[in-house]
């Protein structure tokens, strides 16, 4: 077994432990968040917090303290937006709200934030404890402000819905980031790194939106070519070119931003980037035909 699979393993423990005490182990709480967990995902924040950490000279402990938090708080948010947004299946099984219902849904995203700030005291240098807790504090309070307001958010330029995009995305995205290069002493990267992610996060946005557009469509749901085809404005198709072209100057500036990170921190980002890259630019050759779906983690 290969190391990065090794500490990835030990994040799928650490999550587990921290949301399951030996005395609840049949609670519906706890079966609710498990079944969330077993389900999987790609792991993203997670693979990010381990690179970025192993770079920047972390030991393998803090490393699996930091990613389990930041996959925590990832999954907790995703749990609760199944609720607001009522979708009814999660990576391929039944979210939790639909298995188990609202009111233990809403108690399940609880359990697994609550567990984030958690498994941080766990760090081995005290002197870090604090301030890890309030810098994962800030970001998790960002997710939860602009999910109050989402609803009330309706953009009618691109520009106001990248705002709408990096609110929902960009802070659990730059938490696996932020939190290895405060521990390790290189605070002075944090503005930096906040540019590379928002970048990526509307970039992802963008282009899970050119996908999911025909489903988006049919029930109402914010998408950037729903915003570019308002009334007197662009025809689908040229939504789609201007859509996938700010994409890819994103992710252009994305990747040339985190070649400034030091260590090559950011370089799982990077790798993502460079692929939904290739990806966008083989879609604009085919104009968009159904040629297959791109995927990307999540």
């Amino acid at each position: 077994m290969d190391r990065s699979q090794h500490l990835i393993d030990l994040v799928e423990g650490c999550m587990r432990r921290v949301t399951c005490l030996p005395s609840e182990v049949d609670g519906v709480v706890v079966r609710a968040v498990a079944h969330h967990l077993q389900a999987g995902g790609g792991r993203i924040r997670a693979l990010m917090c381990l690179h970025a950490s192993q770079q920047l000279g972390l030991s393998d402990d803090a490393a699996v303290v930091l990613a389990t938090a930041c996959e925590l708080l990832h999954n907790a948010s995703l749990v609760q937006d199944d609720v607001f947004d009522q979708e009814t299946m999660r990576r391929g099984v039944a979210s939790v709200w639909k298995l188990f219902g609202e009111t233990v849904a809403i108690c399940a995203g609880d359990l697994m934030l609550s567990s984030a700030f958690t498994i941080l005291a766990e760090l081995s240098d005290v002197k870090l404890i604090a301030p890890s807790i309030q810098l994962a504090f800030r970001h998790t309070r960002s997710v939860i402000v602009s999910q109050g307001t989402e609803k009330d958010a309706v953009p009618v330029t691109l520009a106001e819905y990248e705002v709408v995009a990096i609110n929902k995305s960009a802070s659990l995205l730059t938490l696996p980031l932020h939190l290895p290069l405060m521990v390790s002493g290189n605070g002075s990267f944090m503005a930096l790194t906040q540019r590379v992610t928002e970048s990526f996060a509307v970039a992802y946005q963008i282009a899970d939106d050119l996908e999911d557009y025909p489903q988006d469509q049919q029930v109402g749901a914010l998408n950037v070519l729903s915003v570019l085809c308002g009334p007197g404005a662009l025809d689908l198709d040229e939504a789609r070119a201007l859509a996938a072209g700010r994409a890819t100057e994103l992710l252009r500036r994305c990747i040339g931003d985190a070649a400034e990170l030091p260590k090559n921190c950011s370089a799982v980002m990077v790798s993502h980037a460079s692929r939904m890259f290739m990806d966008l630019e083989a879609k604009a050759k085919n104009k968009f035909a159904e040629t297959g779906s791109m995927q990307y983690v999540g």
